[in-house]
């Protein structure tokens, strides 16, 4: 197996959405294939962005070593867009509107020192790639000295404003999300955070246990505002660096977990890229369809997500996916018993043409 001095262990991590208190609730329902029934329902109201940054902190600061030269990254789309939404509407009412919403890398600043954490602080808004662009910048750092651990926090909150941006792409399912689906008519939203540390690998002592990131990869479509480029080259560009850089042949990929948002677009440049980079079809599954698009927490979301797969041997299935429309890909659709996991692919994509991967590693010390 490939041991890349470039590798980076996800020492922890920690989710949490409106309907799920923490990952391992969430694992435990995604392996079920399942859908609770609440997600037939309007959305709940954004929870409150403060809160959900601290219930996904706290529990990874325990685990920090070396606090002063810890960095602080914030993986976001849109931000504390409630608070600005609440703002402008005072504006608007004539109402005294006081000061101008707080900007994420001042609040972000405040927080880190808080917490104790005395690195670079900063926030990293790259559409719906910024969960995994910030775990890369988070390796970038690392690699540069500067510091010795980084924490990475992702969070995005569903308000009015961000459903009708999406609304008027015509882009929201009027029933369920399902990707991959014949029926598919579109995607859902989600509000949640998610949070890890990350530490670079010890050479040749891996820790028990270890899901590291062992490659990545970023390119750009520059095709269209927000649909992807249909002959899905920007995605197959970065899986392709990304396993250049871990060192690993297509063939070796076990499982990937794809961005998978249900709409006709992505889903079909993803059905493209998979066809084209993987001959050994390998098993495909998302996350969408159960906690919906969470924009700039969802590629940090499902990373950590993926890590239980590693660790496990369970690919959970699609949730949604009920009818493929690609029976030539291996799309999971069943809950299926614990299988050996060596790479795992992880996948993102956004408007603009942003598409990240990164390949995950699965190490056991001897």
């Amino acid at each position: 197996m490939p041991k890349p001095d470039h590798a980076m262990e996800i020492v922890a991590g920690a989710v949490v959405t409106p309907e799920f208190p923490s990952i391992n609730a969430l694992w435990n329902i995604w392996q079920t294939g399942h859908r609770p029934q609440h997600h037939a329902t309007p959305p709940p109201a954004a929870p409150n962005w403060h809160h959900l940054l601290a219930s996904t902190l706290l529990p990874i600061l325990g685990h920090v070593r070396d606090s002063p030269h810890c960095a602080l990254i914030l993986a976001t789309a849109k931000g504390n867009i409630a608070n600005i939404e609440e703002w402008m509407a005072n504006l608007r009412q004539g109402k005294n509107a006081g000061q101008l919403p707080e900007l994420m890398s001042d609040s972000l600043n405040i927080v880190g020192r808080e917490l104790g954490l005395g690195g670079p602080c900063y926030v990293v808004s790259t559409a719906c790639t910024s969960g995994l662009t910030a775990l890369i910048e988070a390796r970038e750092l690392i690699a540069s000295g500067v510091v010795s651990e980084v924490i990475v926090v992702a969070a995005d909150t569903i308000t009015g404003f961000t459903r009708d941006g999406f609304k008027s792409l015509k882009a929201l399912t009027q029933t369920t999300c399902r990707p991959f689906d014949k029926n598919r008519d579109g995607l859902a939203l989600g509000s949640a955070a998610a949070a890890c540390l990350l530490r670079r690998c010890a050479p040749c002592t891996p820790p028990l246990r270890t899901v590291s990131v062992i490659g990545w990869g970023i390119a750009a479509d520059a095709m269209h505002r927000t649909a992807p480029d249909r002959a899905a080259g920007g995605l197959i560009r970065a899986i392709r660096n990304a396993m250049s850089m871990a060192g690993v042949d297509p063939q070796a990929i076990d499982a990937v977990v794809l961005h998978g948002t249900g709409t006709r677009y992505n889903d079909q440049m993803e059905a493209t890229a998979m066809r084209e980079l993987f001959a050994h079809r390998p098993a495909l599954t998302g996350l969408k369809g159960l906690i919906g698009h969470t924009l700039g927490a969802a590629g940090l979301i499902e990373t950590l997500l993926a890590g239980q797969c590693l660790t496990t041997g369970i690919v959970p299935p699609m949730v949604g996916l009920q009818h493929t429309e690609y029976p030539d890909l291996n799309l999971v659709m069943q809950p299926g018993p614990a299988r050996p996991i060596k790479y795992l692919l992880k996948t993102a994509s956004g408007f603009g043409g942003l598409n990240a991967a990164v390949i995950l590693a699965h190490t056991v010390s001897q």
